[in-house]
């Protein structure tokens, strides 16, 4: 290939390369209005759109409409779209495991048992990921069984955290509960208002309070 012709075929790779960026911006831009607008039907055409199949891949797109019926809390939706990527979708183990988890405790946070206990036997052919699925078995352990046996072991992952820590509040309702399973009220009340107080999730604010109406006399 003489220099002209490499230069050509920079030129046009550069290009290629702008026009991408341009489009996913755009792309960003119609999903962060149509997210704000709280616009089902703007967002979905969105993501489905030819623009957005370039800048995204298939596993994101998708996953994108499941986060979103999430926060809608359509579950019917939510179950559809779980299913459809799990199986009707070629995804890598870790794509699975993101659902899985994403899954889990979405069900978890709205007491739909069955189908987190549905997804915690499914995710346990996954072996690659020892940690995730134990943290998942503490909680089903905790919310659905209602055992107060991992008390020490949260306590200790609470002291290797900042106090601004992503999941920090969910631990801290989960000892909550633990204490609360044991009749006592006082350690539990403690728990439940620092879940409180670190909590940024709405869903979960409201296990919370529901967690105190039930056990905090």
């Amino acid at each position: 290939m003489n220099t002209t012709n490499f230069l050509i075929l920079l030129l046009i790779i550069g290009g290629l390369v702008v026009a991408k960026t341009i489009m996913k911006s755009r792309v960003n831009r119609k999903i962060y209005q149509s997210l704000q607008n709280n616009d089902e039907s703007s967002y979905m055409k969105t993501l489905n759109s030819f623009s957005c199949k370039m800048s995204y891949p298939a596993f994101d797109r998708e996953f994108m409409k499941l986060t979103f019926y999430m926060k809608k809390n359509e579950l019917e939706k939510v179950h559809d779209q779980v299913s459809f990527i799990l199986n009707e979708m070629n995804i890598n183990d870790s794509q699975k495991i993101a659902v899985y988890r994403q899954a889990f405790y979405y069900y978890i946070k709205r007491a739909s048992y069955k189908d987190s206990k549905k997804i915690l036997e499914q995710v346990k052919q996954l072996d690659k990921y020892p940690n995730v699925i134990h943290a998942m078995e503490i909680s089903y352990d905790v919310f659905v069984e209602k055992k107060a046996n991992h008390i020490e072991e949260i306590k200790k992952k609470l002291d290797n955290m900042q106090e601004s820590s992503e999941g920090r509040s969910n631990l801290e309702l989960m000892l909550g509960l633990q204490y609360a399973y044991q009749g006592n009220q006082e350690d539990a009340k403690v728990y439940f208002q620092k879940a409180l107080d670190h909590n940024e999730d709405a869903a979960l604010e409201q296990v919370i309070h529901d967690a105190m109406g039930k056990y905090i006399k």
